[in-house]
């Protein structure tokens, strides 16, 4: 079996980690501003949103020492890497994602049915406004970073984030109309918002479970390693290709037909063959294995 080392070495872990450091302190100077002017501002969705802030700081720091664990080499009981540290922890922020939804949604329908209603401070309308501008930023940053690296953990981050835009828009749009006098303006808006973080955390739940369970990765990504394989010299057919995600790699297995008459060493060369030319065609993959079966297919 051919495996990229360098694939799961810190060259490729590195960024992931000093995102989720960046996003780290980013969430604790967010913590600070919006208690703090919650506080001072006597703006209720504000300090709640900063209780929100701090949960994502120990959800990232959480993501942090997965990613951590993530990249340690493999050894005699892990052999294909740790690299499903990453899938774990994006199913457990998809089930967070729907827990909080469904809590911001009992709670909007709570404060309609209850009549509340808050009258902030102006500071907290500046804060909130801060606090969307900073956390789109956080997004984009965390969806950029996760593509590069092509890290489950650091998309689940994203999303987590996408939610949070959400959430302080409803928010903003809440202590604005707070402001103004239209208190029930907050709960309404906050219940679509509570909808939409529901939807992705189902989302972001079920595709984690597909990588979990093994499942294949896309059919464009099988279809061109098949087609790296049979340009190789040598191979006739490539059949039984089946894949599954080992974290942001995917791991694959697949049998090639040769000449029977060739020699083991012949054999062994071009299945070697047939592994470099996918590890350096498809950099998502990280391990090839290949069967060598005699042309014409024996069923053996």
């Amino acid at each position: 079996m051919k495996m990229k080392s360098d694939r799961f070495g810190q060259t490729r872990r590195d960024p992931a980690l000093q995102a989720a450091l960046i996003l780290l302190a980013c969430n604790i100077l967010l913590f600070l501003l919006k208690g703090f002017a919650g506080i001072m501002g006597d703006s209720s969705a504000l300090t709640a949103d900063a209780a929100n802030s701090l949960g994502d700081t120990f959800t990232i720091t959480l993501v942090y020492f997965g990613l951590y664990v993530s990249v340690r080499p493999r050894d005699d009981r892990h052999p294909y890497g740790h690299g499903r540290v990453e899938d774990i922890i994006a199913n457990l922020m998809g089930v967070v994602l729907v827990l909080f939804g469904g809590y911001l949604l009992y709670h909007s329908i709570a404060e309609i049915v209850r009549g509340e209603l808050v009258e902030p401070e102006l500071i907290t309308v500046w804060v909130a406004s801060a606090n969307v501008v900073i956390k789109e930023a956080m997004y984009q940053f965390a969806k950029s970073r996760a593509r590069t690296v092509r890290s489950p953990a650091l998309s689940a981050v994203a999303a987590d984030f996408r939610t949070d835009v959400l959430v302080s828009v409803g928010i903003l749009a809440g202590i604005l109309a707070a402001v103004l006098r239209w208190p029930l303006l907050d709960p309404l808006v906050s219940i679509p918002v509570s909808l939409a973080v529901v939807y992705m955390g189902v989302n972001l739940y079920r595709s984690s479970v597909h990588a979990l369970m093994d499942g294949m990765p896309d059919e464009d990504t099988i279809a061109k390693a098949v087609r790296i394989a049979e340009g190789v010299p040598r191979v006739g057919q490539v059949h039984d290709v089946k894949g599954r995600y080992s974290g942001r790699n995917i791991l694959l297995d697949m049998k090639i037909e040769i000449d029977p008459d060739l020699t083991v060493d012949e054999g062994h060369d071009i299945a070697h063959q047939v592994q470099e030319a996918i590890l350096e065609g498809i950099p998502e993959i990280s391990s090839v294995h290949t069967h060598v079966n005699p042309y014409p297919h024996s069923h053996l």
